[in-house]
């Protein structure tokens, strides 16, 4: 398979159409639709492993932007730091093994989101924005595998 931003589109606006009760509620839907999402990309003909304390990991970090305030720097920040934490060491598993070895494009997260935060959207464009900016991130992953030492980006 290979990353799908349309289903990631998809499944955002399904999570922005519902109302989850707690900011822990929040964190773990949207974990669990990233982890989704990820889990379809693929190195050559490898594929990720996503595991659960990846997905916990990324779920606590986004919750505490979440508890901040769900529109601010602290949010942006802990998604950019969520995704680069739950970018390193995943395994890659397949004719070609190794491990994810980050995502750059984490680090421009808050940049690219905070337009969006900076005026009011409809669902569906703030579904469009989020899923376009973390899909952008995610092809930048990169992983280290044998029996080829080139790195690899995620597909």
């Amino acid at each position: 398979m290979a990353l799908d931003s349309g289903a990631l589109e998809d499944a955002i606006l399904e999570f922005l159409e519902g109302t989850p009760d707690t900011a822990a509620d929040a964190a773990d839907a949207l974990a669990s639709l990233y982890a989704d999402y990820a889990a379809d990309g693929t190195f050559a003909a490898s594929s990720l492993v996503i595991d659960g304390p990846r997905v916990d990991a990324l779920a606590a970090t986004l919750a505490g932007g979440l508890v901040a305030s769900p529109d601010s720097t602290a949010f942006l920040t802990a998604l950019s730091s969520g995704l680069a934490t739950f970018w390193t060491g995943a395994v890659v598993a397949g004719p070609q093994n190794g491990a994810t070895v980050g995502c750059p494009g984490a680090a421009s997260l808050p940049a690219a989101l905070a337009a969006l935060l900076a005026v009011p959207n409809d669902r569906e464009s703030a579904a469009s924005g989020l899923a376009a900016a973390l899909h952008a991130a995610t092809q930048t992953v990169t992983a280290a595998v044998t029996p080829d030492p080139t790195p690899l980006t995620i597909a």
